[in-house]
């Protein structure tokens, strides 16, 4: 509609009419409506509160408590300061997290926890529990109280060790993982998922959980390669899954962490399949990396790796894949690059938290939407130490995946036609980039928050260094579409200003994939200019920055300083 053709029609209405429609529409159908007509969008611009959704919308995020003190255009000038900030990357350090002796740690929501596995002569002697909550903006110089407990879980307390902790506190949850040491206790390995009320300080069952742990066996022969262990977990809605590795390969365990239930059993059937990673993507579906093995002379070989989308709804149409139980079901398949032949590749998945929106514990004016979220998928190749040649990590929105997701959820199209393959959705959906195969193992959810994934990367330009790519593009997008100016944010005199990356990349990896991988997702790039280590541990969420240095050992983190936009 031209804004002539709009002021005719509409002249006639008065703008407060106007507003009292607009203000019923949801952020998607005010989008439409702002990009639709010139004359919409001048009445919205000029309103606070529909500038504000738009705004939201924009930047991918929802309305945070809905009882928070301050008035809509004080919530729209922090939302554009803090787009302003991201922009510029403009921190201010806050605090210093003196160490402790850890290697398990997790970040959200503001919230640091880290768990010490006190050592005797390489023998367990407690857990302890450090929580400490972290500024969220410079005007909080010293960080909140934080506070230290021993943790006192399982028959032989002083034989545990955790292997993983994850804290989220708009839920008052803190979950761990509680393993016993395989090298001092002769018996079967049964891992354990402790759900624990953050309030009390971890010493009371979360008031959600119908039973406080989940234990599971691992299987475990004498002929194992590897030790059974838990390598990954995450926690989203009511579901938490672990990857783990036993007797009968790399596979996923998804419960209901409220009822203790047992949803999905992904570990393989056989020694020809993998999974070898996994993030969650609605309440009710997950993803996980897969590949297919083959056997030559003795050797196995990597014949095929995709991408499995997996319902646990009851109604969803699918074919019950035996390794999947009885309560899930393979919706469908999206095949990653072919590999080349007897070539040896694994998957690794990384993804950020899902917040809680909207929520009443909640402080802050606005929390990012599930829709902003995106997913990085490590391919990693056997060779590339022996041919130098990089690995690479490809990103993909969660939006896709939905919309493969919704498709075949409950089609009636047969099973074998949902296998995608990668030439008919991968090039125009996703972006690859090379990673330093020595710190390819550094890529982990603590580097990725909603579309924004903070890495070690070498970009098409041969720019290698920290990088903070931000795969929000929409208001690129909406400014091209409604045809108006957005105030330019300032750089703050930043000397690096974030670029916009919409032409495609290709990444030509001869030893691994049969064809140069073509990724065409668009970006913005701003390198990190701050002074930080290529072997330093990194944190972000939507609006702090954490540089921890790396302890005595791999992986383990050391003073960390706490740095807010």
């Amino acid at each position: 509609m031209l804004a002539e053709d709009a002021r005719s029609g509409l002249v006639p209405l008065p703008p407060e009419l106007l507003i009292m429609v607009f203000k019923l529409l949801d952020d998607k159908a005010l989008l439409n409506s702002s990009m639709t007509c010139t004359y919409f969008n001048e009445i919205i611009q000029r309103t606070p509160e529909l500038r504000y959704t738009i705004e939201l919308a924009l930047d991918g995020f929802h309305d945070g408590n809905p009882n928070h003190p301050t008035n809509v255009s004080e919530r729209l000038r922090t939302l554009l300061d803090r787009r302003s900030r991201w922009r510029s990357l403009n921190w201010t350090k806050v605090a210093t997290v003196p160490p402790v002796d850890t290697e398990v740690y997790d970040l959200s929501d503001g919230v640091l926890a880290r768990i010490s596995n006190g050592l005797l002569m390489d023998v367990p002697t407690r857990c302890t529990l450090t929580v400490t909550p972290l500024s969220k903006d410079s005007s909080f110089i010293d960080p909140p109280e934080g506070w230290t407990e021993d943790l006192h879980i399982g028959a032989f307390a002083d034989r545990v060790i955790i292997r993983h902790v994850l804290v989220r506190p708009l839920e008052d949850l803190i979950a761990f993982i509680e393993d016993f040491d395989i090298d001092i206790l002769e018996n079967d390995h049964v891992v354990h998922l402790h759900f624990r009320s953050l309030s009390s300080h971890a010493r009371d069952p979360h008031p959600r959980c119908r039973q406080p742990a989940i234990s599971f066996p691992l299987d475990i022969t004498a002929s194992m390669a590897v030790p059974a262990s838990v390598e990954k977990v995450s926690l989203a809605w009511n579901l938490i899954g672990a990857h783990v590795i036993d007797a009968r390969g790399n596979g996923v365990l998804v419960w209901d962490w409220t009822t203790g239930d047992l949803l999905a059993d992904l570990r393989p059937y056989n020694d020809f399949h993998s999974m070898d990673g996994f993030g969650f993507l609605t309440e009710d579906s997950l993803i996980v990396s897969r590949r297919s093995m083959g056997l030559d002379a003795g050797i196995f070989y990597t014949s095929f790796v995709g991408i499995d989308i997996i319902s646990l709804d009851p109604n969803a149409s699918g074919r019950p894949w035996r390794a999947y139980g009885e309560k899930a079901v393979l919706v469908s398949t999206l095949c990653l690059p072919q590999t080349t032949p007897r070539s040896n590749v694994q998957l690794d998945m990384a993804t950020g938290p899902f917040t809680l929106s909207p929520s009443t514990k909640h402080d802050e004016p606005f929390v990012t939407a599930p829709d902003s979220h995106i997913y990085v998928i490590s391919i990693i190749s056997s060779l590339s130490d022996l041919d130098n040649e990089p690995e690479i990590s490809m990103v993909v929105h969660r939006n896709t995946l939905l919309s493969a997701l919704n498709r075949y959820a409950h089609s009636l199209e047969p099973v074998e036609s949902r296998t995608i393959p990668w030439d008919e959705w991968g090039p125009a959906n996703t972006r690859c980039f090379q990673c330093d195969n020595r710190f390819i193992y550094c890529t982990s959810h603590h580097q990725i928050y909603g579309e924004r994934w903070l890495d070690f990367l070498q970009l098409p330009d041969g720019t290698h260094w920290w990088q903070v790519l931000d795969f929000n593009t929409k208001r690129h997008q909406y400014r091209n579409s409604a045809g108006v100016t957005v105030e330019t944010e300032s750089n703050n005199g930043a000397a690096d200003a974030p670029r916009l990356i919409t032409t495609p990349s290709t990444l030509d990896l001869s030893s691994t994939f049969v064809s140069p991988v073509v990724g065409s997702l668009p970006y913005y790039v701003t390198p990190l200019s701050m002074d930080v280590k290529q072997s330093d541990i990194l944190f972000i969420d939507d609006q702090r920055f954490i540089r921890g240095q790396m302890g005595s050992r791999w992986g383990e983190l050391g003073e960390a300083d706490v740095f807010v936009l």
